[in-house]
């Protein structure tokens, strides 16, 4: 699917397969925002980033995306908002694989918007993933 430049692109998910029960942190980065600065600056602007900056994200596999069939794109408010390292995202649906859980899924977590103002004009996006580390 190509993207048009300055147009918001919303999408329906695919049914929740279930929710990530993350960390108390948000220090999981999401990469690939740069792509996504139209969608992450609509769904910024329509919250207050001091009372509502804990967002329900999805990470939804794609087992068919042409680069790579371990990828994994993150959502917010249905707009695709970037995706998990490459690293991570093989770990992820190895891990997925491992409960049972194969082909295209949906899981809920909560994430946070960072950035988009001053030295850091792109908006970025925090995941509380839990890591190995």
């Amino acid at each position: 699917m190509s993207r048009r430049p300055g147009k918001l692109q919303c999408v329906d998910l695919p049914p929740l397969t279930g929710r990530i029960r993350g960390t108390t942190s948000f220090g999981f980065h999401v990469v690939g925002e740069s792509y996504f600065q139209a969608e992450l600056r609509h769904i910024r602007n329509n919250m207050s980033v001091a009372y509502e900056n804990n967002l329900e994200a999805f990470i939804v596999t794609e087992p068919n995306n042409p680069h790579d069939k371990n990828a994994c794109a993150v959502y917010i408010d249905s707009f695709k908002v970037g995706y998990l390292p490459r690293d991570a995202a093989k770990d992820y649906v190895t891990q997925m694989r491992g409960n049972g859980v194969f082909g295209e899924s949906c899981f809920q977590i909560r994430a946070k918007l960072i950035g988009g103002l001053g030295e850091r004009p792109n908006i970025g996006v925090l995941l509380n993933l839990p890591t190995g580390g």
